[in-house]
């Protein structure tokens, strides 16, 4: 269900806040609501990372905040970082689970793949100035960002089986769908998905022990916000997403048909973007 900007703020004025200067916080709780979901696909302020879905049910995509990265000098180095917020991880609808809110990671070290897998009582998104935080409580996993987003780190603390930190130092500034950020500009990918690349490229540093093993690199980061109010393979059927580095310049391509057959692309405006 998508509705206006303004009956949204109606709905809720934690959702979204065009006043950076002020604080807010939302809690997602672990439950499946009834109901139709409620999602905000208009930008309406420079905080990307704030929660974007309202009343998560069985038959939404419901939010992903995702986190990946390589090493800058080894490729057998890489991890991923998923927070969710999804039923069924929003891919396909129907079963049951005891909490829709989790923390996954896997991480390639060499020839060693480690995975964990944790459960969030609930969650907690803060946002303070244009950066976001969120606390998947229970899990011990978080990621917070400073107030002008120079700064992300995720931690991971006991009782979860992979533990440490991954800090990302931002370099290139966001993109939407239709291109660079901007305020009341779209974020909708197709019909009922809405996606922003918040962090292109990161200059990131990883310390993290798995299975009493050290898992120390520099790499290249990532991280972008996904989200919707219907299942993911209604919305986007079929997809293409890379990132990588060309030179001194990073990109971030997103390709594919939509639920009604139209293709859907997202190259940005400034099609390479200078890593200083």
């Amino acid at each position: 269900m998508k509705l206006p900007l303004q009956s949204l703020l109606v709905v809720t004025s934690t959702l979204v806040s065009s006043a950076t200067s002020r604080s807010s916080t939302v809690i997602i709780p672990s439950t499946v609501n009834d109901g139709p979901t409620i999602s905000q696909y208009i930008s309406s302020s420079p905080r990307l990372d704030d929660n974007k879905v309202l009343n998560i049910n069985a038959t939404a995509f419901g939010e992903l905040w995702y986190f990946d990265v390589v090493s800058s000098t080894r490729p057998d180095q890489a991890l991923l970082v998923a927070f969710l917020a999804s039923a069924t991880e929003g891919y396909t609808p129907g079963a049951a689970v005891s909490s829709i809110l989790s923390c996954e990671v896997v991480v390639k070290n060499g020839d060693n793949v480690y995975a964990a897998a944790g459960l969030a009582q609930n969650a907690e998104i803060s946002s303070s100035g244009i950066g976001t935080s969120g606390v998947w409580n229970g899990t011990g996993c978080s990621f917070s960002a400073t107030k002008d987003l120079s700064r992300m780190t995720i931690k991971l603390l006991p009782p979860f089986e992979i533990t440490g930190s991954i800090t990302l130092e931002p370099i290139a500034p966001p993109t939407l769908p239709c291109g660079p950020y901007g305020i009341n500009e779209n974020m909708e990918y197709a019909p009922g998905f809405g996606w922003t690349s918040i962090v292109p490229y990161a200059k990131t540093t990883v310390d993290l022990q798995a299975n009493e093993t050290a898992v120390q690199f520099k790499a290249d980061g990532y991280h972008d916000l996904n989200w919707g109010d219907i299942v993911f393979s209604e919305s986007v059927p079929n997809y293409l997403w890379a990132r990588g580095k060309l030179g001194p310049y990073s990109m971030v391509i997103l390709a594919g048909v939509d639920g009604n057959g139209r293709q859907r692309t997202h190259i940005p405006r400034i099609p390479f973007t200078y890593l200083t």
